[in-house]
């Protein structure tokens, strides 16, 4: 009998743990994502944001972001938050989750990184410049050589640039991704190209694509790229192929102008009209982040420039740097304002940065504005800058 009972005791014993076990595992399977998860899940749909400009992945981005960011959030968390907030052009909260990660730990070189990229941003060049230091005095390995390339770039450096940027993508062969790579390759060959070093803007565009082939943004540099080559039947095939893969309207606006260099006028006003359509609903449900696209492309079709210049004034009052001044200057230009065009332009130039777009759309404005000294000087100095300047920033 009690040899029975010692039987069926183990018996219970046995099937009391294996419920048990399979409880465990069940909960285990319901329990919510951890912080390292969410950060994990945000990261994946911002790579797939900068891939395709499909601000849904955006907004799943920052969606998971706020779920890792909780009450008893981690750094790596605050500073997922950041990067999110810096696509949506939300620099002041970003700086301070930044400002937040960095008290807990000086020695996230990412956060220091991230910081530099919102000051950049914002124009506060000096605080940025610091930040870019101090994170690569913490790691000087790939996003900190990245970074200060551009900030070579951007301040007249362009050989130490190159340099830098070369740099960064020896470094990165080892351990970054693809994507990774692929960004740091196309970045290179867009400094090459906006210098008018079009071979070698070519070559490294290439390495980028065989990396990672889908990239839109890459995809119309390359069409862009093409064009300047004189191979325009390639340019506007590849514009075509964005303007049905991609949801930005900006492709949509690019096949617009190729149907109207053709002579395609309906097909052309269709595009035009269902561009505007979801600039309209994306300007409405994202705000500031669509807001430069939808800009140049009120101006490039001069459709509403009195609302181009409304919407240019606000991001500049957020984006103070060389760039969010120069898009007022141009709004005001197509507008006709010449004067506030020059003051707007001129805020740009005194940031100290070097960019020939800026440069050559100064020269046209001070010619609109009679001022034929400096137009011929600015024209001249951005075709130094870059002999493409006419072919490339005339729109």
């Amino acid at each position: 009998m009690n040899h029975k009972k010692t039987i069926w005791i183990k018996v219970a014993v046995f099937c009391f743990l294996f419920g048990c076990g399979e409880e465990v595992q069940q909960n285990d399977a319901s329990r919510p994502p951890s912080i390292e998860q969410w950060i994990a899940q945000s990261e994946e749909y911002l790579g797939s944001y900068y891939d395709s400009e499909d601000l849904i992945q955006l907004g799943l981005a920052e969606s998971a972001a706020l779920k890792a960011a909780r009450p008893d959030s981690t750094v790596p968390a605050m500073i997922q938050l950041a990067r999110v907030r810096i696509e949506q052009r939300e620099f002041e909260e970003a700086a301070a989750l930044l400002r937040r990660a960095i008290l807990e730990s000086h020695y996230y070189g990412e956060a220091w990184g991230l910081m530099g990229d919102a000051y950049l941003l914002s124009g506060h060049y000096r605080r940025a410049d610091s930040c870019y230091h101090v994170m690569y005095g913490i790691d000087d390995g790939f996003e900190s050589l990245r970074r200060l390339a551009r900030w070579s770039e951007l301040f007249g450096d362009f050989d130490e640039g190159i340099a830098m940027m070369d740099r960064a993508i020896a470094v990165s062969a080892d351990w970054a991704s693809d994507r990774d790579v692929a960004a740091a390759q196309a970045q290179l060959a867009r400094m090459f190209f906006e210098r008018g070093y079009l071979d070698a803007a070519r070559d490294n565009l290439d390495r980028s694509l065989k990396r990672s082939p889908n990239v839109v943004s890459h995809l119309a540099l390359k069409a862009d790229m093409m064009r300047v080559a004189g191979e325009a039947q390639a340019a506007d095939s590849l514009i075509e192929t964005l303007a049905v893969r991609s949801p930005n309207p900006y492709y949509k606006g690019e096949l617009a102008r190729v149907y109207l260099r053709d002579g395609r006028h309906e097909s052309a006003d269709s595009l035009i009209a269902l561009a505007l359509d979801e600039y309209d609903a994306l300007e409405l449900k994202y705000g500031g982040v669509i807001a430069p696209r939808y800009v140049r492309f009120l101006l490039d079709f001069d459709i509403d420039t009195e609302k181009a210049v409304g919407l240019a004034y606000r991001l500049s009052r957020n984006q103070r740097d060389i760039y969010g001044y120069e898009l007022l200057a141009w709004a005001y230009y197509k507008n006709g304002q010449y004067d506030r065009a020059w003051s707007s332009i001129a805020l740009a130039l005194r940031r100290g940065a070097v960019d020939p777009r800026v440069v050559y759309r100064a020269s046209l404005i001070a010619k609109a504005a009679g001022m034929d000294e400096k137009h011929a000087r600015f024209k001249e100095r951005a075709e130094a800058l870059n002999p493409m300047a006419a072919l490339l920033y005339n729109r």
